[in-house]
């Protein structure tokens, strides 16, 4: 017989959304690896998706008022802060957390330079911090309540062991990327030869470093003239995120808010260096899609960075300065870019999704039977 897992997301699980994409395709590799696979989402919910409690007690009803029997219920972390009695004793329960919430509680976030987020910090800080406290504490409770508790990087580890959620209670195992994305990538990138592009691949929000964008290809155009840049996929009207750069860059500036997946081998194709200077993450896919597609990366040396970039390629969190001096340099040196081109490729074959998922089944059986005996 199958063995039988149900899949809960808080997000719709579609390709041009990062947690979406992340889960969708574990779905399909635990499908191709012969698991009997269910999902359940916000809209099979009947609400929208991130509706917090609401998504909690809905969640509840339903795994309780069930009469499916599932060997695995994966769920994200901040969405079952209930007590582990409520739930069947021979399911493995797993709490999968694709963003930490405890790393965001001290984070110091410098503020986008608009009226908007002026008035967002003057009036609602203490709504946001009051919220991230209560997020933390849904994260606590799932964590205890899980047989086991899922995290994307080694520094998470370290944050929920220093918390007392005992260490061998948690499996650190990062996202992956598809074998056919990889080989797109590849088909996209070969012959072609005007590649004086640097992009930022993500939301365009502060904890992705906003702020620090427009200042950045600012300083970089400066000292390259011949320079483009690139904002792909920034989850926010193209007009507003303008208006935040300097008016000389709009003419070598190319903002998209939102491309299918099928549309990102062909954006990064004529980009030779990616920039991302996030605050923190849990394991960053844009860098993964970058890195397959020939492309260096430099970065704050932020949680869930550090684990897949290079300690050369990073500077400290918020030395935005540092990063332009890194890419400068590299972009002026065409072999060193050259070489670290491969070397960044060859990483990204580390981290196909075929693999990931085949140790995360090889995981789950495993915690199964040590449960069943």
């Amino acid at each position: 017989m199958k063995p039988r897992i149900l899949f809960c997301s808080p997000v719709p699980l579609i390709k041009e959304l990062g947690m979406g994409k992340a889960l969708l395709y574990i779905i399909e590799g635990f499908s191709r690896l012969g698991w009997s696979v269910k999902t359940i989402t916000p809209n099979e919910l009947g609400i929208d998706p991130c509706t917090g409690f609401l998504c909690q007690e809905k969640l509840r009803r339903y795994l309780k008022n069930s009469n499916e029997n599932f060997d695995v219920i994966e769920f994200d972390s901040n969405i079952l802060p209930f007590s582990r009695n409520e739930f069947p004793k021979n399911t493995l329960m797993v709490a999968r957390s694709q963003l930490l919430t405890h790393h965001l509680m001290n984070l110091h976030l410098p503020r986008e330079e608009t009226w908007r987020a002026f008035l967002r910090d003057l009036f609602f800080k203490r709504r946001s911090d009051t919220r991230l406290r209560n997020l933390i504490e849904y994260e606590n409770k799932s964590f205890e309540m899980a047989d086991l508790v899922v995290v994307l990087n080694d520094l998470d580890l370290k944050v929920l062991t220093e918390q007392g959620i005992p260490a061998g209670k948690i499996e650190v195992m990062p996202n992956g990327i598809d074998s056919n994305e990889l080989d797109c990538m590849a088909a996209a990138k070969k012959g072609f030869m005007d590649r004086d592009k640097i992009c930022f691949l993500g939301s365009f929000y502060p904890r992705k470093g906003s702020s620090e964008i427009p200042k950045i290809f600012f300083r970089i155009e400066n000292s390259i003239k011949n320079i483009k840049f690139g904002v792909f996929g920034s989850s926010r009207d193209s007009v507003k995120v303008q208006k935040m750069f300097p008016k000389n860059l709009l003419g070598k500036l190319n903002i998209i808010e939102k491309f299918s997946a099928a549309e990102l081998p062909g954006l990064l194709s004529n980009c030779s260096l990616g920039v991302f200077p996030s605050y923190v993450e849990g394991f960053p896919l844009s860098v993964l899609e970058m890195y397959a597609s020939f492309m260096p990366v430099i970065a704050y040396n932020s949680p869930g960075l550090s684990g897949i970039i290079s300690r050369e390629d990073l500077v400290d969190a918020g030395d935005w300065q540092g990063l332009c001096d890194k890419a400068i340099k590299l972009i002026k040196n065409p072999s060193q870019l050259a070489k670290k081109s491969l070397e960044v490729r060859e990483i990204s074959l580390k981290y196909k999704w075929e693999i990931v998922c085949k140790r995360t089944s090889d995981i789950y059986l495993t915690r199964m039977g040590k449960m069943k005996n």
